[in-house]
């Protein structure tokens, strides 16, 4: 039997074929209804451990996503925590801060004192007298 070549190519042409296929895809625990029924056929009561197994996995994930929730929950509440104790304490340092470091500006106080000296120092005739009359003001306010 010799096959009839196609017009103009030289090459013999062979029959049509129509090749179908079909896919399916499914996902989850649980089998197609189909595959489903096969499997109470195979196995009597397979179904049902089948239903019994996707319940214990749907459960054990259920609980798993409950405590990864609880920790998720603890561990905002404990930032939480951490920023207003550090908000406190900047708020107490900065209290602190301030309470010490702006003190009276009068003349009579050491601080100042020193401080007036070392801007002022550098005359040595002059620093004689005006300690003396920071001196003088200093216990004309103190009588």
């Amino acid at each position: 039997m010799t096959r009839p070549e196609k017009p103009g190519s030289g090459i013999p042409s062979s029959p049509s074929r129509t090749v179908t296929l079909q896919q399916s895809i499914r996902i989850g625990l649980l089998p197609d209804p189909v595959e489903f029924a096969h499997y109470d056929q195979i196995l009597p009561g397979g179904a049902e451990r089948i239903m019994c197994l996707a319940e214990a996995q749907a459960a054990h994930v259920q609980s798993r996503e409950r405590a990864l929730l609880a920790a998720e929950i603890a561990a905002l509440q404990a930032s939480a925590r951490m920023r207003r104790r550090g908000q406190s304490l900047a708020f107490a340092i900065g209290l602190a801060t301030l309470a010490t470091s702006s003190g009276p500006r009068s003349p009579d106080t050491t601080a100042w004192r020193l401080r007036l000296l070392w801007a002022r120092w550098p005359e040595p005739s002059r620093r004689s007298s005006e300690i003396a009359s920071w001196e003088q003001s200093a216990m004309a306010r103190k009588a």
